[in-house]
This record gives structure tokens, C-alpha cells and sequence, in this order.
């Protein structure tokens, strides 16, 4: 680890190899960079519902809980 001229945080997502192509390549596609930790929830969030955690029965009224997919921070 090194001190860079500005703090920054960066983030993707690194999918289960079992999903679909195209699901696959929309997680892969997910990269953000950060520079203020107040952003970090609404990114978490973004990641989140990318995954499918925030609808798991597409009601919108139920959340997953585990997903087989990486948030990596």
C-alpha cells in the first residue's frame, strides 16, 4: 500500500462462474471509483441490486441475503 495524491476507493463485481453469459458480463461490466466515504452506501447499494439482493422473489418485497457473487472494495 502506498500513499496516492487523493484517496479514492475502488470496486467491482466478480460474478459466480454458474451465471448466464450475459448476467456475467453486466456484473463484470460494474467498476466504480469513489473518492468520498459518504458515497460508499449508495454504491454498496448499486452493487447490491446488480446482484439481485434487494428484489430476490421480483415482488420487489423480498431481499436475498447471499449471493455467490463478490462486491470486491
Amino acid at each position: 500500500m502506498r500513499r496516492a495524491p487523493e484517496d479514492s476507493i475502488s470496486t467491482k463485481i466478480i460474478p459466480d462462474k454458474s451465471r448466464p453469459d450475459a448476467e456475467m458480463a453486466k456484473l463484470e461490466a460494474f467498476s466504480q471509483t469513489i473518492s468520498d466515504f459518504s458515497e460508499l452506501p449508495q454504491l454498496i447499494e448499486t452493487a447490491t441490486d446488480l446482484m439481485g439482493l434487494n428484489d430476490a422473489d421480483g415482488t420487489g418485497h423480498g431481499t436475498k441475503a447471499i449471493t455467490r457473487d463478490v462486491l470486491s472494495v
